[in-house]
């Protein structure tokens, strides 16, 4: 989803004429931008990464992973807070009787 359309889809989920849902709106925006740059630099420098230090060198987890899961954490939060978190009635899952598999 683009930003637009993603931009739209918000607003028309929230009463825009409060200046909160607007400062979310626009936050929730930033933060996906941020996550996207976070997974391109992770598929650029991949999941491990080589550091050196002086005269040492060593690979460790790259440090965007572990921002990466922060952002997404308070994306997370961020949709809560706007209430886009519950499922829409028709959406539920079905209950399946286990004998029925």
């Amino acid at each position: 989803m683009n930003k637009d359309d993603l931009r739209a889809y918000l607003e028309s989920q929230l009463d825009m004429s409060n200046q909160v849902n607007q400062e979310k709106v626009n936050r929730y925006i930033k933060l996906v931008d941020v996550f996207e740059n976070l997974r391109d630099a992770i598929d650029d420098y991949g999941y491990i990464v080589e550091t050196e230090n002086g005269s040492q060198k060593f690979i460790k987890p790259n440090p965007a992973l572990s921002e990466l899961n922060k952002v997404s954490t308070s994306i997370n939060n961020l949709e809560r807070a706007m209430k886009l978190d519950k499922q829409e009635t028709d959406d539920k899952p079905k209950k399946k009787a286990l004998l029925d598999e």
